[in-house]
């Protein structure tokens, strides 16, 4: 929530990669309501600059999918046996 007491929408951008490009809005009308998740599809010939404009015009944040970070997830890879080479047969 912010100092004013609104709670922000986001639309979040699943990418110009995915193989259906489509956005989700979410947004929750109070602390107490549960959040809502509409998806956004323009179809296969809109791109993030479509997408920009829908957030846009919803009063929302863009936020593209690549930007977000999961809690306690670091971008090193993980190590395990089989990648450090420990009890490889030769």
């Amino acid at each position: 929530m912010t100092s004013n007491g609104y709670y922000p929408k986001k639309l979040i951008y699943l990418g110009d990669n995915f193989s259906e490009r489509k956005a989700v809005l979410v947004s929750s009308p109070d602390e107490y309501a549960d959040a809502i998740l509409e998806t956004i599809d323009l179809g296969d010939s809109a791109f993030e600059d479509k997408y920009r404009q829908v957030a846009a015009a919803a009063g929302a944040e863009f936020v593209d999918i690549n930007d977000i970070m999961v809690v306690g997830q670091s971008n090193q890879p993980m190590i395990n046996e089989n990648n450090r080479g420990e009890n490889d047969e030769r």
